[in-house]
């Protein structure tokens, strides 16, 4: 019994030993395993890192590359918007002096030359004919031998006189007045020819210059100088 436990004593050392190695050997075993899976976790955490990182920058430049979309669309807005106002204010411009033009005052335009004897004007563009001469053709009237008179032509520079016909007529009459204005004796084919009351108030030369008519051809005849 003795011998036995001197064996047992004997070997128990090395049994220790041996059991202390393999402890070792696994303790190394255990600190290189988790030396190993921190490294990995730390090498994860740095690739991941990395990945957010560049993530979150992909995300800042296409952020920055939509704000300079959004504002190069915006400055593009404004000068189409910018565009359309001068274009509207052109369009109003033109429409102003359009419709200025369509506002001013034109003169009566003139109908066609009246009908009369040949040695009267025959157009607007002539001279009312206003012969002169020693003494005109006498005609009896109210117990009198009465004519045309050459300084009538100074207080009506309107009269124009037809020496075949022995006539008076008036020249704005019959070339400015509007279709439908009333017909006087002044326009007709025949003329005028009462030389006893052609000074007269109330008839003749005085009545027809007080006429509205009369008066509106004046003033055609008036701005048609003008222009000529």
């Amino acid at each position: 019994m003795k011998r036995k436990r001197g064996i047992a004593s004997f070997l128990s050392p090395k049994r220790i030993e041996s059991e202390a190695e393999q402890q070792g050997s696994d303790k190394v075993n255990d600190q290189g395993h988790e030396e190993v899976e921190g490294d990995e976790e730390q090498q994860q955490e740095s690739v991941s890192d990395e990945i957010e990182g560049k993530d979150e920058q992909g995300q800042e430049e296409e952020g920055e590359h939509n704000r300079e979309e959004e504002t190069e669309e915006g400055e593009h807005h404004i000068d189409k918007v910018q565009e359309g106002e001068s274009e509207r204010q052109q369009d109003g411009m033109q429409s102003s002096d359009s419709e200025g033009e369509r506002n001013i005052p034109k003169p009566l335009q003139p109908t066609a030359s009246r009908v009369g004897p040949h040695d009267i004007s025959k157009s607007r563009c002539e001279e009312p004919a206003q012969p002169t001469r020693e003494s005109f053709p006498k005609t009896l009237q109210g117990g009198a031998r009465r004519s045309f008179r050459t300084d009538w032509y100074k207080t009506h520079s309107w009269l124009e006189y037809s020496q075949s016909n022995d006539s008076a007529y008036c020249f704005p009459c019959r070339h400015f007045s509007l279709p439908d204005a009333p017909k006087t004796v002044f326009t007709s084919i025949d003329g005028y020819r009462n030389w006893k009351k052609a000074t007269m108030k109330d008839s003749g030369f005085c009545y027809h210059a007080r006429s509205e008519s009369h008066v509106n051809t004046m003033f055609a005849w008036g701005e048609n100088k003008k222009l000529n």
